[in-house]
């Protein structure tokens, strides 16, 4: 099988869409006795905004408590009505205390969840292959990602387990998938929306999509408008139930609507 022909078969595995994350404003209301909600998770690049709905004065200090200041913050003396914003783009727990009422437990902490790695959006047609691996291999490389993994069967096994991995992307995509025998390289099994079912398209039929840029008529998407990281089994069944073969598998990411722009993966699992 040709380079070329690899590459247009793979343009048919899972639809999907992935919007871009955005940071966010976390509000926290300062009342006389209490920090509410005193401890939050957040994402890296969120901010914290303090306002002091209460009737005395308060501080928001990064530290555990009056004894130990750590100097990453201190909003300094906060009047009833005002307020202070902090973003936080490393990840960790961050313990924070009011200076005037700590030791009466005036305290709270900030976690900081680690970035996500994002996958940036195709540009161009770029076309991975890589071996047989039990299970998706996440980055946001995408010449380093696996995201197709065929479990025991990769090195032997009996069972057939297909997982898709993907990180999320910095922009919408369209992800199509499918797989073709190698024994019958003219027709491609397009995975449709239900992810059990397939439709069969002839290799006439995804060139003439690859040149015009538009994916083929009667290829459904297997998700749409979906956001963030896909990790989804899609099959789970014994090796003895298929027929013997070759089998390649391909996953495609695009720009969305086109095939203009795309990132091309493939791999296979062979049934003795």
């Amino acid at each position: 099988m040709n380079k070329l022909y690899a590459a247009f078969l793979s343009i048919i595995i899972l639809y999907l869409s992935v919007l871009p994350s955005h940071a966010a404003t976390v509000e926290v209301s300062i009342i006389d006795s209490s920090f509410q909600p005193a401890n939050i998770t957040i994402n890296a690049g969120d901010t914290v905004h303090w306002t002091n709905n209460g009737a005395l004065p308060h501080t928001t200090t990064s530290g555990v408590d009056g004894n130990h200041i750590d100097g990453l913050w201190n909003s300094g003396t906060l009047n009833s009505g005002q307020s202070f914003s902090v973003m936080f783009n490393e990840a960790g727990t961050f313990p924070y205390h009011c200076s005037f009422h700590w030791f009466a437990g005036m305290k709270g902490t900030v976690t900081v969840n680690p970035p996500v790695s994002l996958m940036p959006l195709p540009s161009g047609h770029q076309g991975f292959v890589y071996l047989p691996v039990t299970a998706p291999e996440f980055s946001n490389n995408p010449a380093q990602a696996k995201p197709v993994g065929v479990g025991p069967v990769a090195v032997g096994g009996s069972m057939l387990d297909v997982q898709i991995g993907l990180n999320g992307f910095t922009g919408t995509v369209d992800v199509y998938g499918a797989y073709s025998l190698e024994s019958a390289p003219g027709v491609i099994h397009v995975l449709n929306q239900d992810g059990v079912s397939f439709t069969a398209f002839t290799l006439g039929e995804i060139l003439n999509s690859v040149a015009s840029g538009i994916p083929p008529a009667g290829a459904q998407p297997w998700m749409a408008n979906t956001i963030g990281t896909i990790n989804v089994s899609l099959f789970n069944t014994a090796v003895s139930n298929l027929p013997s073969g070759t089998y390649i598998i391909y996953l495609l990411v695009s720009t969305p609507g086109s095939l203009a722009d795309y990132y091309l993966w493939q791999t296979l699992f062979i049934v003795p």
